[in-house]
């Protein structure tokens, strides 16, 4: 192979890999519900320092597509002003997946839940799934004394870690968390999405929503190395 045509092929390859995740993942538009949240920097959550470090943008996180673009925000007892639920989300599509792109401010206790996403069917029906602190996502900020890093939900993990000036380096990172959850009307149309508060310590942040039938791809943890015997 010529080394010219050797780098059309590579190039090829790249640019398939790159729109592989746009093929098979359908954002759902938020631009119209991201929150302001008064007192912090611009009086918008997303220019609130801890953001300076996140990719911003079209983002392929695990092979899905999600567009990080703002903040949805829930009301907690540590932010009470915010909305208790953000309804009527469009989405008018059929699919096997449905992918968020989520954190949250403040902790809580495990197994505690901190909204709920609704899903609306195009013919009625309606379909519950909780968002759970320690099972799908916990907080943004991962401090240094945290003792539990993991989620326990298996279709849950770190999307994206980050270290910039600010959290401080010496006190914590921060992160987002990607929770696919099965549709269990793969067939049906999705006519609209809600989330609701659940009013728990928790600040629930929606980053972004995709939807497909695209199963996310994950890397497997690394086996730590035995010691050799000598």
């Amino acid at each position: 192979m010529s080394a010219l045509l050797l780098v059309a092929v590579c190039a090829l390859q790249s640019q398939t890999n790159k729109t592989d995740a746009e093929q098979e993942s359908q954002l759902i538009d938020l631009s119209n519900f991201y929150g302001k949240v008064v007192g912090t920097e611009g009086d918008s959550w997303f220019s609130h320092p801890d953001w300076k470090i996140v990719p911003k943008g079209l983002q392929n996180f695990d092979g899905i597509l999600f567009d990080v673009s703002g903040t949805l925000l829930l009301k907690s007892q540590n932010m009470p002003q915010l909305k208790e639920a953000v309804r009527n989300i469009p989405v008018h599509k059929t699919c096997r997946y449905i992918h968020l792109l989520h954190g949250v401010g403040y902790a809580d206790e495990d197994g505690t839940s901190i909204a709920i996403m609704e899903i609306h069917y195009a013919n009625g029906d309606k379909r519950q799934f909780p968002i759970i602190y320690g099972a799908h996502v916990r907080n943004w900020w991962k401090e240094k004394e945290e003792k539990v890093s993991e989620v326990s939900d298996p279709n849950s993990g770190v999307a994206w870690s980050g270290q910039g000036e600010y959290p401080p380096p010496d006190r914590a990172s921060v992160r987002l968390y990607r929770s696919t959850f099965v549709n269990p009307l793969p067939t049906e149309a999705i006519d609209h999405i809600d989330f609701v508060s659940q009013n728990s310590k928790a600040v629930p942040c929606i980053v972004s929503l995709s939807v497909g039938d695209k199963k996310p791809v994950v890397k497997p943890q690394a086996t730590p190395a035995l010691p050799s015997r000598k």
